[in-house]
């Protein structure tokens, strides 16, 4: 059986730093963040759970900011704060 912690910890270790969420340029939930790694690795390689114990691992913290919907409303929201250079402003 294949190790798709370790694979999907090496994975984002090269691919990704920790970021603040003002710095940030990839900013995701558990949920989006394993929809993200599901186009790698296999669908239902891991868990929520899993994930979880990846990014703790990691040292990854997440963090709560305020975001805006296209209405304009202001809400509350958790995610993972990452920063990669594969995306250019």
């Amino acid at each position: 059986m294949y190790d798709y912690q370790n694979q999907i910890s090496v994975f984002i270790e090269k691919n990704f730093k920790k970021s603040s969420p003002n710095q940030a340029n990839f900013k995701v939930t558990n949920s989006q963040l394993l929809d993200f790694l599901f186009n790698t690795f296999p669908v239902g390689c891991i868990d929520d759970y899993e994930l979880n114990q990846i990014m703790v691992k990691l040292k990854y913290e997440r963090h709560n900011y305020l975001v805006k919907d296209d209405s304009g409303n202001q809400f509350l929201t958790s995610s993972w704060c990452m920063y990669t250079d594969l995306i250019k402003p």
